[in-house]
């Protein structure tokens, strides 16, 4: 299974990674982009089962991207990541049609 992971952080990356490993016997393998037409291109070019889209990114971006993500392949799970322990932002991505958010701080003991 493929996931697309946009963000800037490299330690994200790797937790995002590590924690899709735990969840299948086969790993997820993970491409990760930080430019908004980089991510377009890669949907065009390749399938990909789930998407992350870091909320680090801006709000605007991370749902215009998930406006283009839906339009060219609207099969791909779309998860956004949030960092501020605010839900906010979470249930603004569910409105503008994400499948769901993940708080990333329960993703280890020390913030990101």
């Amino acid at each position: 299974m493929r996931a697309l992971l946009v963000t800037e952080d490299e330690l994200l990356h790797k937790r995002i990674s590590k924690l899709l490993c735990q969840f299948k016997e086969d790993c997820f393998e993970v491409e990760k982009f930080s430019l908004h037409n980089d991510v377009v291109e890669a949907l065009k070019l390749g399938r990909y089962d789930v998407a992350f889209i870091d909320c680090q990114l801006g709000d605007r971006i991370g749902l215009e991207l998930l406006q283009e993500i839906n339009v060219l392949d609207a099969k791909v799970v779309v998860i956004f990541l949030l960092r501020d322990g605010y839900s906010g932002a979470g249930i603004d991505a569910l409105k503008a049609g994400s499948d769901g958010y993940l708080d990333v701080y329960s993703l280890g003991n020390s913030p990101l």
